[in-house]
């Protein structure tokens, strides 16, 4: 009777901590959690990466939010002028599917069509491996996050 007391004690200590570890993974942070809510409220966070905090990133969803945060603060900057509509003075929002619409380019991926590494790729700020390769599942690195930034904000 102990031995299966303690076993059912064990098990339901076992769970308790994989619930607990999982709701925390689906969270941010404490420290980050009031920037994060408040980059999700500004539109910079797609919808479908709002869960899973604590887990690693992808080169595809960085690329996805990278976009997605550039496109919003431009739209925002757009959205805060006065233009004369009536005139035919007005802007199209900025989105993936606007700018692949309007620009042709040679460069492709052979591993992913994903608009959002495409649109990163006109803008210049991914290259890929040289062989037409993204390689979109493959977890960023650090150094790769430095360089996107580098190439958005200085080149």
């Amino acid at each position: 009777m102990k031995k299966i007391l303690s076993l059912l004690l064990i098990i339901s200590m076992i769970f308790s901590t994989n619930i607990m570890i999982y709701g925390a993974e689906d969270e941010p942070s404490d420290w980050a959690k009031e920037d994060v809510m408040d980059a999700i409220n500004r539109g910079y966070v797609p919808e479908h990466l709002q869960n899973n905090y604590q887990q690693p990133i992808t080169r595809e969803e960085f690329a996805e939010l990278f976009v997605t945060a550039i496109f919003t603060d431009r739209n925002e900057s757009i959205d805060s002028c006065h233009f004369d509509t009536k005139s035919g003075w007005d802007f199209q929002k900025l989105t993936p599917e606007n700018v692949l619409s309007k620009v042709t380019t040679t460069a492709y991926f052979t591993d992913t069509d994903n608009p959002y590494i495409r649109v990163a790729n006109i803008l210049g700020i991914i290259n890929g491996d040289g062989n037409h390769k993204f390689h979109p599942d493959e977890l960023i690195t650090r150094e790769q996050a430095a360089v996107m930034f580098l190439n958005y904000f200085i080149h």
